[in-house]
């Protein structure tokens, strides 16, 4: 398909929730600037299609379950007292370890959601990779 860039950066607002995009968003998934230029089309389409096919380096998410049964899933910043852990849209929170059920375990998935996830249709993933592909 062919993508349209315009309709594309119209769409990549929805990725500020977890990226910057032109000094607007969250610094909580990796940046996107030059990122289509200097790891390709290919692995751009698969990470929005199946995130959890390649993580990227640092952001492996964790599962923090809570005595009270909640699970929060996240980047752990500190392992201190309290647990500093970031989850989607940037928003950190701080646990007292002694609200925490025992071992924090590894997520063992991607904490992006899919295109699918997303609401995105082959056009509109095909769009925003027209977007992205010219962002540097």
């Amino acid at each position: 398909l062919k993508g349209d860039p315009a309709t594309g950066k119209l769409i990549a607002t929805a990725c500020t929730t977890c990226h910057r995009i032109n000094d607007v968003g969250v610094d909580y998934g990796p940046e996107l600037r030059g990122w289509v230029a200097s790891q390709g089309i290919e692995l751009f389409l698969e990470s929005v299609l199946n995130p959890s096919a390649a993580i990227a380096h640092g952001y492996d998410g964790e599962v923090v379950t809570l005595k009270d049964g909640t699970k929060i899933h996240g980047l752990i910043y500190s392992q201190g007292d309290p647990l500093m852990i970031r989850s989607t849209g940037g928003i950190t929170q701080l646990i007292p370890k002694k609200m925490i059920a025992g071992k924090i375990q590894p997520l063992r998935r991607s904490l992006m959601l899919s295109a699918e996830q997303l609401g995105l249709n082959a056009q509109l993933v095909a769009d925003l990779a027209a977007f992205f592909k010219g962002y540097k």
